[in-house]
């Protein structure tokens, strides 16, 4: 199995480690054997600060994975509906066990020399 490092905004990310937020929304897609997420909260904080199972992916268009997605869990309409406005695309990570790292860590660490746009392999 392989994990991917996303660059998330400092809100969400704080959310997903908190356990409020377990989906992920994106527009694309990473492999399969995918099962695991390294958190990299964007400017102003700028590190690692934890990491998170994925439990499930959902992939489709907007219309088939809505369904599922605020089937299971209420709360994400208004946010999923404005994140794939005029996309044929879409990708919702569901994530669990989600770990704080207690020193959030440098991309360096990684080998990773810059934010990723979207996500990249670790």
């Amino acid at each position: 199995m392989s994990a991917i490092l996303l660059s998330i905004n400092p809100e969400y990310a704080d959310r997903i480690l908190s356990g409020e937020k377990i989906y992920e929304f994106r527009k694309t897609r990473c492999r399969k054997n995918t099962d695991k997420i390294i958190i990299y909260s964007t400017k102003p904080v700028g590190l690692v600060v934890g990491e998170a199972d994925i439990a499930e992916i959902f992939a489709g268009s907007p219309e088939e994975v809505r369904k599922i997605v605020c089937g299971q869990s209420s709360g994400y309409e208004d946010s999923f509906d404005e994140y794939y406005k005029n996309s044929k695309l879409a990708v919702v990570y569901k994530l669990s066990n989600a770990l704080k790292y207690d020193v959030p860590r440098q991309l360096e660490e990684y080998s990773v020399k810059k934010p990723p746009r979207s996500f990249v392999y670790l």
